[in-house]
């Protein structure tokens, strides 16, 4: 998310460090080979043109390479938080030489199951700074719709400790931003905002992330037509739900490909404040073969 300090240019502009990559439905790589339509303007192509050094540290899953022009790329499947760190210090360092606001994009590994399928990394050595931190199979709460065995606990211990190794690499790249004058927010950290340490209980969407990327930087009037998403900026303070009439009471959400044989479905989750008073039973909305309904109770 952006950040709301500076680099000193003659026009002052935001940096934005995004924490996740990818933005594409279904797979990039292999045998899966899904990739983007040609005319859509990708993010990193879009603050490119707009003057911002843009970088790409870890884990490439989009497609194709040339509709994100990154100026560095260093691609990893690495799961050394630390490592990707550094990287990020040398990218911090090289916007601060240029004076160029930077759009950072960092592609975790992390919890994703190694190439064993069995497991989730933790035996791999990492750099001294990353702590292990191990979770008791004995202690691990399981949830309702998982069978309470010996093993779930064990592969819910497994799980935790990779979050935790993941936990410490966000707070790694963290430190280097305030080491090199920067401050940026994860979700969402406003330096200098009134409110702090808040739960903002309002519906957002991953298609608001780039729109908010672009009030924030104030790209609004350039933006790409048809962004389906809106800047989350008028409530991102907000400890309390925002009337409908201000702010979408829904999100819309969609599983459309990962991997062969896994049905597409679509997903409509409703805040709570619109479902009192309805007759709506939102269990499902969901699809199979491009089908989709709504259960409605009489």
């Amino acid at each position: 998310m952006p950040d709301q300090g500076t680099i000193q240019v003659a026009q002052p502009k935001k940096n934005i460090l995004l924490l996740i990559a990818d933005g594409q439905y279904g797979l990039a790589g292999k045998q899966h080979h899904f990739v983007i339509f040609d005319n859509i303007t990708t993010s990193p192509a879009f603050f490119r043109d707009n003057g911002y050094l843009t970088g790409l540290i870890g884990k490439i899953h989009v497609g194709p390479y040339s509709a994100y022009p990154w100026h560095v790329q260093k691609e990893s499947s690495t799961r050394d938080v630390a490592w990707v760190a550094d990287q990020a210090e040398e990218f911090f360092e090289q916007a601060t030489k240029e004076e160029k606001p930077f759009f950072l994009t960092v592609g975790y590994i992390d919890p994703h199951r190694d190439m064993t399928r069995s497991g989730f990394g933790n035996q791999d050595i990492f750099d001294a700074r990353t702590k292990d931190v191990p979770y008791d199979p004995a202690s691990v709460e399981v949830p309702p719709y998982i069978n309470n065995l010996e093993e779930s606990r064990f592969e819910y211990s497994e799980y935790y400790r990779a979050i935790s190794r993941l936990d410490q690499g966000v707070g790694f790249i963290l430190e280097k931003l305030r080491a090199s004058g920067v401050r940026l927010p994860f979700i969402v950290r406003c330096p200098g905002a009134a409110s702090k340490g808040i739960e903002n209980p309002n519906m957002v969407s991953y298609v608001d992330i780039f729109p908010t990327f672009l009030d924030w930087a104030g790209l609004s009037q350039k933006a790409p037509k048809g962004l389906a998403g809106v800047s989350i900026l008028p409530i991102i303070d907000k400890t309390n739900v925002v009337p409908e009439s201000e702010w979408k009471h829904h999100v819309f959400g969609s599983h459309t490909f990962h991997e062969p044989g896994v049905w597409t479905f679509l997903s409509l989750q409703i805040s709570m404040a619109r479902l009192l008073g309805t007759g709506f039973d939102i269990r499902n909305l969901w699809g199979r073969r491009g089908t989709s309904w709504l259960d409605r109770e009489s």
